[in-house]
């Protein structure tokens, strides 16, 4: 299998207060082989001592080989989110950043393989 054709994108969040804030984002496609990568793009600490930043995946969709959609869902808000995910029927990733006292910015990979 090689890799037929790829997009990539970022997105970014900022919060300055004490409370965490979570953005969301998603990518919708048809049904094919794809690998989506999340990476820490920057991030600017504003000074403080309970800086935080965390990227992961919230669910993606796919579709199984008898036609089915079918939604997986990722625990997101604690540790140990989870960056990349592979599946041969991708059809849709929503991705996330959470973040206290801090500017920072995500980078994606969506490649598609063939």
């Amino acid at each position: 299998m090689a890799l037929i054709g790829e997009s990539a994108g970022w997105a970014w969040a900022l919060n300055e207060g004490n409370e965490y804030y979570t953005a969301s984002w998603e990518v919708s496609f048809g049904p094919r082989p794809a690998f989506f990568k999340l990476f820490l793009g920057e991030l600017f600490d504003f000074g403080g001592t309970d800086t935080f930043v965390m990227i992961g995946l919230m669910n993606i969709r796919r579709r199984l080989a008898n036609g089915e959609i079918q939604q997986l869902d990722f625990p997101f808000g604690t540790l140990g989110e989870r960056p990349v995910f592979y599946d041969d029927g991708l059809t849709h990733v929503t991705y996330g950043m959470q973040v206290r006292h801090v500017y920072a910015q995500l980078v994606y990979t969506l490649g598609f393989w063939g």
